[in-house]
Formats: C-alpha cells, structure tokens, sequence
C-alpha cells in the first residue's frame, strides 16, 4: 500500500484552514442577508414585495371593479412614467376608453403625471401606505368613468387643473 503524502508544513495548514474559515464564513454572511432581505419583502398580508409581484390593499380590487371593465386589466402596462408602483391598465366600465394607474411616493410625481393627460379626468387618493394612488381617464371629458372612486374617499378633477 502507498503512503500518503506528508502534511504541508505547518504554515500552509494554517492558510488553508483559514481559507476555509472564511469561505464558510462569507456563505453564512450571504445566507444571513438573503434571509434578512426575503423576510423583509413579506407584507403583513403575506404577500412579497420584491419587484412587480404586490399584494393590494384590501379596497384595490374593489377600486378596480368600480372603473374596469372585467377581463381587461393589465399590469405593468400603463403610461405613467413616474410612477413607483402599478402603472396598470383597463378599459373603463362608463366607454370612457382607457385607464390608467399607478401608486406614487411623491404628489409632484403624481401631478406631473396627471398633467400628461391634461384634456382626461384624474382621481387620488393618499392609500393606508402613505403612497398617492392615481387614476387617469385620458379619453374622459366629464369625468363620469373615474366617479365611482369618490365612494372610496378619490378626489376626482380634470388632469390639467
């Protein structure tokens, strides 16, 4: 039977015992803020909150049934540029054509936005969250497609004002 080789001399031990140290080390590091960061992203409804993929408030659908028509709602199709979340699209319940939201950090974000569609109606609302949610009925010129928001607390105007 061959023998095996010697064991590196005692200074190349201690280099590849803390190599690996520190490799199990960094792999424990990396599990600990995956798992930090997953555990964030889980909203009290259990929904995550990572990328496109959120869990709407209790009224959203409701908001959504009142002005979309069924079978025409499209997330993450909209064109509402500053928007942080949403920027969702349907087809409005009135004919009013379409619709458009999105949820917002910031109300100049949110005008702004609102003014694109200046001859549209727009509704909004400050959301449980904190974020500015937007409705906008570019096509609507008497701001009958947005109305049914007011029930939900929606100030509904014209875009440009």
């Amino acid at each position: 039977m061959p023998s095996l080789p010697p064991w590196p001399p005692l200074k190349n031990r201690f280099k590849v015992v803390a190599l690996v140290a520190l490799s199990v080390a960094v792999l424990a590091l990396v599990a600990v803020v995956a798992g930090y960061h997953h555990a964030g992203s889980i909203t009290s409804g259990g929904g995550s909150t990572g990328g496109t993929a959120v869990i709407p408030p209790p009224n959203q659908d409701k908001w959504y049934a009142a002005v979309c028509r069924i079978g025409t709602f499209h997330p993450g199709t909209g064109p509402l540029p500053h928007a942080d979340l949403g920027r969702e699209t349907c087809v409005s319940n009135s004919g009013a054509g379409p619709i458009y939201s999105g949820s917002y950090s910031s109300a100049y974000m949110a005008r702004n936005d609102a003014a694109i569609y200046r001859r549209g109606y727009s509704a909004s609302v400050v959301a449980e969250s904190g974020a500015i949610v937007l409705f906008v009925a570019p096509n609507d010129r008497t701001g009958t497609a947005l109305q049914p928001l007011v029930h939900f607390g929606f100030t509904v105007k014209q875009s440009g004002s």
